[in-house]
């Protein structure tokens, strides 16, 4: 069995200390992850329903314009630019 230096009472102080050294730190961040945390919960994030009402309205309107059997954009005019025309002069 190793041994260490000092007596288990200055041990267990030692330990103690780094205990709290390590809360000291710990405890601001999980107080500031825990601030972030409620400032992202709005009634918008948190309402699951409403968000699987739109994302359901959004993929139903994608496919009714596949069904309607018109790329986006047919009937719009085209850019003018002389698209395929050689470069006269």
């Amino acid at each position: 069995m190793a041994s260490y230096p000092g007596t288990q009472d200055e041990q267990r102080e030692l330990v103690d200390q780094a205990i709290l050294d390590m809360q000291s730190v710990m405890d601001p961040l999980n107080a500031a992850i825990a601030e972030m945390l409620a400032a992202a919960e709005t009634a918008e994030t948190t309402d699951d329903a409403a968000v699987t009402a739109k994302h359901g309205k959004a993929k139903a309107d994608r496919e009714a314009k596949e069904k309607s059997g018109k790329p986006e954009g047919a009937g719009k005019p085209a850019d003018k630019g002389g698209k395929g025309k050689a470069p006269r002069g």
